[in-house]
């Protein structure tokens, strides 16, 4: 299919030090990614890169074949990469469900049917529809996050970056989360980039990329990846 995030040596900087150091990989369509890593290694960072929310300081970053460099593509960039924060009462702008997940798509300019149909299939998609006419504040956190996504699904992007979407809710609606993830990759094509500090949350991807000190220190089958990752633990422990 071919890679729709290509980053090659991209760096950040902050006042109080570096964020990502020099950092380089490709993502290909169609894939389920994780990245993980310890507090403040540089996940969520990494997250506001990708859609254009922090400036680089070094390194070429493209998405959809979009430089995320140029603030003249950044509109373009945020209508293929869509990203769902981890707190949804950030993210969601309208009382009712429906109404909340078609404030995007009217925002673009979208006519009223085109409107109605993408919210109609983006409840459907994250198994929400039942909800599209109950107030916000009737759901629980984990149908929040739902509706997040369904908000970022009917932008119809061809990415999504998800940053730590499953730390506020319970282990059933984790579950829940991840397994609609799994159908957006297999059966509609999406790529998801999930950010989790889950260990356990990892193995659902095909690929995982550690992030510590704002260095890509890992990335591979997650498997491997973690295997690697608590092998060097031991040692650090060992050599304490």
């Amino acid at each position: 299919m071919g890679a729709v995030i290509r980053a090659r040596g991209i760096c950040t900087s902050y006042r109080t030090g570096f964020g990502l150091r020099n950092i380089s990989f490709e993502i290909e369509e169609g894939s389920f990614v994780c990245i993980t890593g310890p507090n403040g290694g540089g996940k969520s960072t990494l997250a506001k890169v990708l859609n254009g929310l922090v400036s680089l300081t070094g390194g070429t970053l493209e998405v959809c074949g979009l430089d995320v460099n140029d603030e003249n593509n950044l509109d373009g960039v945020r209508r293929q990469l869509g990203l769902v924060f981890q707190n949804p009462d950030n993210q969601i702008v309208s009382v009712v469900v429906k109404e909340d997940v078609a404030f995007g798509p009217c925002n673009i300019g979208l006519e009223p049917e085109e409107v109605a149909k993408r919210t109609s299939e983006a409840l459907s998609l994250v198994g929400m529809s039942e909800y599209a006419s109950s107030p916000v504040t009737a759901l629980s956190g984990g149908q929040k996050q739902l509706v997040s996504l369904a908000g970022i699904l009917a932008f119809r992007p061809r990415i999504m970056v998800l940053d730590e979407i499953t730390s506020m809710i319970d282990p059933v609606e984790r579950r829940k989360i991840l397994s609609i993830l799994k159908d957006l990759v297999k059966n509609h094509g999406i790529t998801v980039l999930f950010i989790t500090h889950r260990f356990e949350e990892c193995l659902a991807a095909d690929r995982l990329l550690y992030i510590e000190d704002g260095v890509l220190v890992a990335d591979g089958r997650p498997e491997d990846v973690l295997r690697s990752v608590i092998k060097a633990s031991d040692r650090r422990e060992e050599n304490a």
